[in-house]
């Protein structure tokens, strides 16, 4: 990168946004490449024992240039090793968002069923990692110096003043405690210990591209988001994407003098205050232009006087439907409100943090603002309740308000299917090699409720007998009564002697329905095909078998005089 910028970096921004982690070998690396000294992390295991420290090496060069380090929710484990290090090591200014909190080390062992061809693994737990200091990150993660949230301002949905949801370590049922502690009690003393909080925090509105617009709603409505979302992102000339967060980073780098982190932190302070009144100007404009009076309170406006009476409307609701839930603020005091706005708490992640935006209210004024809610296929019936939380610019403090939702679940529909061996012999045999055998699944929806994204796939239980050439059907929208069929192919490696185990999965992902079943192929050496298509009439009651072998399962029972259409013979068998 030196030799590219003409042989001087005036900085590095470290994106380790998403990073999920790695091989803890490599994050000592990455860290030992910027810091001269100091303790890069400590690996201790589960009963506090076997402490094995990993220092850093002066080999010349680390501190020639300033950085920051990009983290998100999703930065885990060995992404918050190599953040952590630079962070308490004071080589670098850490920016984004609390850190997922993966303070743990695992190892894999794989297992594998020598009778069925099952397979399964066993992920132990067998060491916890410390940042230098001594810190364990377990369930509290890294805190980022510089806090940035986006914020998104559009007209069906507005997120910019509730707390953010993410999803990290502590939110685990079963989740271990900070520094591997035996109780809660423990453990809070463990997350105080560590736990800090950002030295700033900075909400910037991101603009929504077409694609993220499209992937959000598909993703509210419970559906799967289209690949390349930032295909329209603008990138440099290196091909890396250039987002508000690394711009944001860059250019704090540019004006920093110092690769201390705690003195870059105090010259950020200016540059943070310049962008934060950006932000708030941007949001402004974007809130006037909905038709919001966001103009700020007088500086001698009185405090305290904040009086609001709330109409909440939550109309019931099918799931995939959308709901309009209005809230209505009255200003039942005497002076006026400035910059009101309102986000509901609820357990229902759909309903949970929706902003609600009313801005300047005179005495005995009404505003209302709704927001359409669209509801998942999947949900189930359910009744939640919404806690109402309101905030305004002098910080008086306003009495929650409560409503109820009521969702209504859609129809579930049901698989059934039959499968076949398409072969003369309805069996898997050894061909030439390339050669492939098609099984045809018929799938029909026996529930009372459409099937809006169904499939079929086929899961190999016995991968050293056979190779599953194409494994997965999109069978579409499926109503009530309705069948398609699924082909999968299948080549086979070696001679069969026996059935070969599969597992056969049928489902919806819309609704997240899904049914399995294990199947058992026949299998063994081709049965000779003779004979011509014609029909064959039945001369006593007779069983249908699912191959051409006198062991095959019985599927079916014929009666004595049926005359019945035949593609050959296979062996003794009519087929």
């Amino acid at each position: 990168m030196k030799q590219q910028n003409g042989g001087t970096l005036k900085g590095l921004v470290l994106d380790l946004r998403g990073n999920p982690g790695g091989l803890l070998e490599q994050a000592i690396q990455v860290s030992d490449a910027f810091v001269e000294e100091g303790v890069i992390v400590t690996t201790v295991g589960v009963n506090g024992t076997l402490r094995e420290p990993k220092l850093a090496r002066n080999d010349g060069g680390e501190r020639e240039f300033p950085m920051a380090v990009l983290i998100s929710s999703e930065s885990s484990s060995a992404s918050e090793i190599v953040a952590g290090a630079l962070k308490n090591l004071n080589r670098a200014i850490i920016v984004g968002r609390q850190s997922f909190g993966k303070g743990s080390v695992q190892v894999l062992y794989d297992f594998k069923d020598r009778e069925n061809g099952d397979e399964s693994a066993l992920k132990l737990t067998i060491a916890q990692y410390l940042t230098p200091g001594d810190m364990s990150i377990q369930e509290v993660g890294i805190t980022p110096d510089i806090e940035l949230v986006p914020a998104r301002i559009v007209k069906d949905r507005i997120d910019l003043w509730a707390p953010p949801k993410t999803f990290r370590e502590a939110d685990y049922d079963k989740h271990f405690f900070n520094g591997f502690a035996h109780d809660e009690e423990q453990a809070r003393a463990g997350r105080e210990k560590v736990s800090t909080k950002p030295s700033e925090t900075l909400r910037f509105v991101k603009e929504e591209t077409v694609k993220e617009r499209k992937n959000r709603e598909l993703i509210e409505s419970g559906q799967q988001p289209e690949d390349d979302v930032n295909d329209d992102d603008p990138s440099d000339d290196d091909g890396v994407q250039v987002d508000y967060q690394i711009e944001f980073c860059r250019d704090l780098l540019m004006q920093a003098t110092s690769t201390d982190r705690r003195q870059q932190l105090t010259q950020a302070k200016p540059f943070v205050e310049q962008r934060r009144a950006g932000e708030q100007e941007k949001a402004r404009k974007a809130l006037e232009a909905m038709g919001v009076n966001w103009s700020p309170s007088p500086a001698n406006a009185p405090k305290g006087q904040a009086r609001v009476q709330a109409e909440i409307r939550v109309p019931r609701t099918q799931a995939g439907g959308t709901m309009e839930m209005s809230i209505t603020a009255h200003n039942t005091g005497t002076q006026p409100i400035y910059r009101l706005r309102a986000w509901t708490k609820s357990e229902d992640s759909v309903l949970d943090r929706r902003e609600f935006v009313f801005g300047q209210i005179a005495p005995g004024e009404k505003r209302t603002w709704t927001v359409p809610i669209k509801i998942p296929r999947y949900l189930p019936s359910r009744r939640d309740d919404i806690t109402v939380k309101w905030e305004d610019e002098a910080g008086d403090p306003i009495d929650d308000a409560r409503a109820e939702s009521d969702i209504a679940e859609l129809p579930r529909p049901a698989f059934a299917w039959s499968w076949q061996v398409i072969s003369a012999d309805g069996l898997l045999h050894k061909g030439e090699k390339g050669e492939t055998t098609e099984i045809v699944v018929d799938v029909k929806n026996v529930g009372t409720g459409q099937a809006f994204d169904a499939y079929a796939a086929l899961h190999n239980l016995s991968e050293d007998k056979v190779n599953v050439r194409k494994g997965r059907t999109k069978l579409g929208p499926l109503k009530p009564g309705e069948s398609r069929s699924a082909t999968f192919v299948l080549e086979v490696k070696k001679p069969l002697d026996e059935s070969v185990p599969v597992r056969l999965e049928v489902g919806d992902k819309d609704l997240y329905e899904a049914q399995r079943d294990k199947l058992l192929l026949p299998s063994g050496p081709a049965v000779p095909a003779t004979g011509a298509p014609g029909n064959v009439r039945v001369q006593v009651d007779t069983a249908i078998l699912v191959s051409a072998l006198e062991s095959a399962e019985k599927i079916a029972t014929v009666k004595k005089g049926a005359v019945l259409p035949a593609h050959g013979k296979a062996g003794p068998f009519w087929r």
